[in-house]
């Protein structure tokens, strides 16, 4: 029995290795750009203000 659940680990492992580098940690570093501002190669910190201006605008 324990044989198998490792096995079934191993197959398990790479697709949720997979899932994290494609999905959840684009999703991290796209929450974490949203609090900069950014004009061609220089980026700045703006804190909520484009989640207020988003809120906000008409």
């Amino acid at each position: 029995m324990n044989k198998r659940i490792s096995k079934a680990w191993l197959f398990l492992i790479l697709p949720l290795i997979g899932i994290a580098i494609f999905t959840i940690l684009p999703l991290f570093y796209g929450v974490y750009l949203s609090f900069f501002g950014q004009r061609g190669p220089r980026m700045w910190y703006v804190g909520f203000y484009n989640y207020i201006t988003v809120l906000t605008d008409p």
